[in-house]
């Protein structure tokens, strides 16, 4: 199984961190790069880049809220991800102020009084090397 799916989707990163049951060696963790690669290779136009950035940016905000706000403790891990890699996207981006600003809104005004929130972006913000706080 692993070998179609390796033939009909290349050797993407995705596929290779995923080992199907066999041990992987040479996997890339950081999905990121395949990302930029192909952001490199496409051919949107500024505004249809605007446009996606826009929607992306709702739909993450919204899962946020949507886990944080109705205090779905179990998921706070989920939405701290999703914020990091809301983050992330706009460093790579070359905005790097409107992801710092993101994570401040959320950390610090939004949710600043949901200290179980605020521990596990702690600890996702820890792990990415992107963002240096």
């Amino acid at each position: 199984m692993k070998h179609q799916a390796d033939r009909l989707l290349g050797q993407y990163t995705i596929i290779r961190t995923y080992s199907f049951g066999e041990e992987e060696t040479e996997a890339d963790p950081f999905l990121f790069h395949e990302i930029l690669e192909g952001l490199k290779k496409s051919l949107l136009t500024d505004k249809q880049q605007k446009k996606y950035t826009i929607w992306l940016e709702n739909l993450g905000k919204k899962r946020i809220d949507q886990i944080v706000s109705n205090k779905y403790r179990k998921s706070y891990s989920k939405a701290a991800e999703v914020l990091c890699g809301l983050a992330e996207c706009f460093i790579l981006l070359g905005n790097s102020k409107k992801g710092l600003d993101l994570i401040h809104e959320y950390r610090n005004v939004k949710y600043s009084r949901f200290s179980a929130f605020r521990s596990e972006l702690k600890l996702v913000l820890s792990k990415s090397r992107i963002i240096q706080l």
